[in-house]
Formats: C-alpha cells, sequence, structure tokens
C-alpha cells in the first residue's frame, strides 16, 4: 500500500494539474473511460513505480472534485468556469496528504476554502 507521502513524491502537484488539465474537459468521468485513463496514465508515467496508485488516486480525486464542484462554485473557488491555482493547489494538498478514506469527512467545501486561504496566503508572501 503506498503512503500519502510516497505518492507525494512519486506524483507532484504539476504532474497531477497537467493531467488534471487533460482530462477536466472529457468530464464527467464514468466508469467507462477507466481504460482509456489506465492507458494514458501508464503510457506517461511507464517509468514510475507508482503508476498504478497514481493514477488511482488522480480517478478518485477527480471524481470527488467533480463531487464538490458545486459547492466550490457557491464558495466562489471556481468563477467563470475557472479554478484559482490557489484552490487548485489546496485541493491537492489536501488529498494528497490524506488516505483517501478520510477524504469525504475531511475535504468539505468549508476545510477548502480555508486552505484555499491559506495557500493565497502563502502565494501572497512569496511573490
Amino acid at each position: 500500500m503506498t503512503t500519502p507521502a510516497e505518492l507525494q513524491a512519486a506524483y507532484p502537484f504539476d504532474s497531477w494539474l497537467d493531467d488534471f488539465e487533460h482530462w477536466a474537459p472529457k468530464a464527467p468521468l464514468r466508469a467507462p473511460q477507466v481504460p482509456e485513463v489506465m492507458q494514458y496514465f501508464h503510457a506517461k508515467y511507464a517509468d514510475n513505480l507508482q503508476c498504478a496508485a497514481m493514477s488511482s488516486y488522480f480517478w478518485n480525486s477527480f471524481a470527488l472534485f467533480e463531487h464538490l464542484l458545486p459547492g466550490m462554485v457557491t464558495a466562489g473557488l471556481v468563477k467563470d468556469g475557472l479554478i484559482s491555482t490557489a484552490a487548485e493547489s489546496a485541493f491537492y494538498r489536501m488529498t494528497i496528504s490524506l488516505p483517501e478514506a478520510a477524504w469525504r469527512s475531511r475535504v468539505t467545501i468549508p476545510s477548502l476554502v480555508a486552505t484555499t486561504k491559506d495557500q493565497r496566503d502563502w502565494n501572497e508572501d512569496r511573490s
């Protein structure tokens, strides 16, 4: 079993974001698309020993994102069909750092709003 720390090391934010941007136009993702997603990951990350864990994480995080999307729009994290970089980063940080079993209870709209604010503050401190 891959730990969240191992997964984060194998699948950094920039890679996840690239995959997210590739698959977002194809949303909503559904079960018949699993083979296509798996093929994409095995082709793109063929040399990565964590490829299976990465594709599973991506699939499940994307499904959670789709589930939370209406609340994210209401909360202002998505405007005009675009999610802010801070909100993308916050979502990734929250999901990658937790076991998937904890996502439904810990990755909520209020926690995502708070983490996005923290991410924006951190980004501003670095500018």
